[in-house]
């Protein structure tokens, strides 16, 4: 193969990998709690916090920006999604107050700042702007419709857009956290053992193009915990940058190739 022809291939088999290995995992942030009733003891009554997973630290009120990319195929289709082409979001996590929650063969590392058992730890959408008129999603693990929808300048409403972090579900030494629907009593089941929760699998959509910030607080069903302060993500909701000039550069080069080979 010549030259040419060899320059030409790469740059056509860069382009279309540049388009399947598009970075879609944007790391965790960690829901704790941090010291603020004074005593210098973290545990009940101290507020929530998104934290340091080292350190227990609190983080940025701002957690970053984000991309939303395009879906072509499934119950997302035609929406801008974290798990879009390109696309990102946070993985949010509460952490391990215990060291009991059984994960494959071994156990989640305890943290001093994580929440106390019998928290039910929540992230709540405070506000949501963007494009007016458009529609902010979020979808749960293996979720075939949005879990919640807002339209940009209507909503949310209190006590709306809540979704567990606490995996009510994750195994604890030989038994299962539970938790019941409200204030824990001998009718309606038990809180959970350990406010622990890791789920992948979920999602955030728009249907137009913009830059959206959402504002999210962490909240006790429980109440062994206050509230977080508010903090924000960004999400840029476009189609993967360059995607469209990385195609057509793709099909031009290949043009380019096809035409050699035949000269």
């Amino acid at each position: 193969m010549s030259p040419f022809r060899t320059i030409l291939s790469a740059l056509v088999l860069t382009g279309v990998l540049s388009l399947a290995v598009s970075p879609a995992h944007a790391g965790h942030v960690y829901a704790g709690i941090t010291d603020t009733n004074g005593d210098s003891i973290l545990g009940a009554g101290d507020a929530l916090s998104f934290v340091n997973n080292s350190t227990g630290l609190p983080v940025s009120e701002n957690i970053g920006t984000f991309q939303l990319g395009a879906v072509t195929i499934g119950n997302q289709a035609g929406l801008l999604s974290s798990t879009g082409l390109g696309g990102g979001s946070p993985s949010y996590t509460s952490l391990s107050s215990t060291g009991k929650v059984v994960s494959g063969t071994t156990f989640i590392a305890a943290k001093a700042f994580a929440p106390i058992p019998g928290s039910l730890i929540q992230l709540q959408l405070v506000e949501v702007t963007g494009p007016a008129g458009a529609t902010f999603s979020f979808w749960d693990e293996g979720s075939e419709t949005p879990t919640f929808s807002f339209t940009i300048g209507v909503g949310p409403t209190a006590g709306t857009g809540i979704f567990d972090l606490t995996d009510v579900n994750s195994l604890i030494g030989d038994g299962v956290n539970a938790a019941g629907p409200t204030t824990p009593n001998s009718t309606n089941g038990s809180a959970p053992q350990d406010a622990y929760g890791h789920l992948h699998g979920r999602s955030f959509t728009v249907d137009t193009e913009g830059t959206y910030t959402v504002k999210w607080m962490l909240i006790d069903q429980f109440h062994q915990h206050g509230n977080s302060s508010a903090y924000s993500v960004i999400y840029n909701a476009v189609p993967e940058p360059g995607t469209a000039a990385v195609l057509a550069g793709a099909g031009g080069l290949a043009f380019l190739l096809q035409r050699r080979r035949r000269s």
